[in-house]
């Protein structure tokens, strides 16, 4: 008999039963069909952010405001007034109108549609650090019982401008998944249950995609400069052409989480900034090796594999491998099988993220699960999305020019 424990909701309200077998999951479907919204002005206007909240909704923000509140008070115990107090002393709305005074108008322009003041507006884009913070408070326990590495996303991409992701989060999470398409800057980003997570996208010359390493190291502090992490890659996708450029631009810039963030463009550039991986040198570049056309990335440092076990777990190189044994079993798997594959294409990937463990059913007792799986094809202007897992709800393609 399944017990309520065993179930979890998804943001759109649909259950799903845990309790069944790893490699027999729950076949319930969270979201069959993705919902996609164009909006006039771009990323960078005053207008363009006026429109984009006209599209979602005044109350999606206020959801991403009121689940950002939530985070702060697990993650430090503070009320939103006073995170609201710690992002005016740090002066974070100086540093982001700085970095990109076009995108802090486009959020202007949301704050006047909504109601919503640009303050609470920059809370919600910190949520990222909130998480991570989280994270770090039981990070001892959670590489013990191996909780966090057990879950997480795999990215995959070949150097022919396709990068994709199977992305992973707890079930809540899932179900509301929208594909923004801005035809002004020629930028498409999906939206994970909150307007302002932009984390994953595509502009006519990058696409991007990410992995959090939050059990490792720590972000920069709102006090020391770090900047949301959405906020950075909209940047990348706004100004950049080409992997060299955001790499060039990005060796030294300060991200409030440690994350590894994976682009391609459509010249046969790729590679990945694994954000604070090291405290002493800061962002660490990865591109592919000799020889090889393809980059993939889990949710350990790939860099520093050896620091971590002399670390982590003082040279214990047993214990090394038993603690990373998923994030090392689906980065061995991903480099296996995009080494082996015939055509560099989309179907290539497809197929990597339907097999376990890339693909994360919801079982085993375990709240976690493949929420979205996302394919980008800069050549092709499109991205292939699946809204759910992509074992049970079909890719959908969506371009430029739909």
């Amino acid at each position: 008999m399944t017990t309520d424990s065993n179930i979890r909701t998804a943001s759109n309200g649909v259950k799903v039963d845990i309790s069944r077998s790893y490699y027999d999951p729950d076949n319930t479907v969270i979201q069959n069909e993705l919902k996609v919204l164009e909006f006039d002005g771009g990323f960078d206007t005053y207008q363009g952010g006026e429109n984009y909240a006209k599209a979602f909704g005044n109350s999606a923000f206020v959801h991403a405001v009121d689940d950002a509140e939530q985070s702060l008070h697990q993650a430090l115990g503070l009320s939103k007034e006073e995170g609201l107090k710690i992002i005016k002393e740090a002066g974070q709305l100086d540093s982001l109108r700085a970095f990109n005074e076009g995108l802090f108008e486009f959020l202007k322009g949301v704050s006047t549609q909504t109601h919503i003041t640009v303050e609470e507006l920059v809370l919600a884009l910190n949520d990222g650090i909130f998480f991570a913070i989280g994270v770090h408070a039981v990070r001892d326990h959670v590489l013990e019982d191996l909780g966090f590495l057990r879950k997480g996303c795999t990215v995959a991409g070949f150097d022919n401008g396709i990068l994709g992701q199977n992305n992973d989060n707890p079930t809540k999470y899932s179900g509301n998944n929208v594909l923004v398409k801005s035809l002004d800057d020629k930028i498409m980003i999906l939206a994970m249950g909150s307007p302002l997570i932009w984390l994953m996208g595509m502009s006519e010359n990058l696409a991007v995609v990410v992995n959090t390493i939050d059990a490792f190291f720590a972000g920069h502090s709102l006090e020391d400069g770090g900047l949301p992490d959405g906020y950075l890659i909209m940047n990348a996708l706004l100004r950049y052409k080409s992997v060299d450029e955001v790499i060039q631009n990005y060796r030294e810039a300060r991200m409030a989480v440690a994350l590894s963030v994976t682009f391609a463009d459509k010249n046969g550039g790729l590679g990945s900034i694994e954000f604070n991986a090291d405290q002493f040198a800061g962002n660490i570049i990865l591109k592919p090796k000799a020889g090889h056309h393809f980059l993939a990335h889990t949710n350990h440092p790939r860099y520093s594999e050896t620091y971590l076990t002399d670390t982590w777990f003082e040279g214990d190189k047993g214990k090394a491998n038993r603690m990373l044994a998923n994030s090392l079993w689906r980065q061995e798997l991903a480099e296996s099988w995009l080494g082996a594959s015939a055509d560099k294409d989309v179907k290539e990937i497809q197929h990597l993220f339907h097999t376990y463990p890339v693909l994360f059913p919801g079982s085993d007792g375990h709240d976690f699960r493949t929420t979205v799986s996302v394919i980008w094809n800069i050549k092709e202007g499109a991205g292939y999305i699946s809204p759910d897992r992509p074992d049970i709800t079909d890719y959908e393609r969506v371009s430029f020019d739909d």
